[in-house]
C-alpha cells in the first residue's frame, strides 16, 4: 500500500512537472489561451527534445499528463474544446 501512494505521488509530479514545462512553452511562443494550442503546437512539444527523440514511453506519459491537465482545463471552463 506505501509504494502505491508513493508512485502516485511520483506520477503527480511527474505530470505537474510536464504540464509546467508545457505551460513555459506556450509562454515561450506567446500563446497565451489554451484554445489557441493546435494539434501540431501539442505534437510539436509532445515529441521535440534537444539531443534525442522521447522514447515512446516517454511520449504516453506526457501526453496522458497533457491529457488530465485539459480535461481539467476543460471542467473549469479554461478551454472550450
Amino acid at each position: 500500500l506505501m509504494q502505491c501512494k508513493e508512485e502516485a505521488f511520483n506520477t503527480r509530479y511527474t505530470y505537474l512537472s510536464i504540464v509546467n514545462n508545457f505551460l513555459n512553452y506556450l509562454a515561450s511562443l506567446n500563446v497565451l489561451q489554451l484554445n489557441e494550442v493546435s494539434q501540431a503546437l501539442l505534437q510539436q512539444f509532445l515529441h521535440f527534445r534537444r539531443k534525442k527523440p522521447y522514447s515512446a514511453a516517454s511520449v504516453a506519459v506526457r501526453v496522458a499528463a497533457l491529457d488530465r491537465f485539459f480535461m481539467w482545463a476543460y471542467d473549469q471552463q479554461y478551454c472550450y474544446s
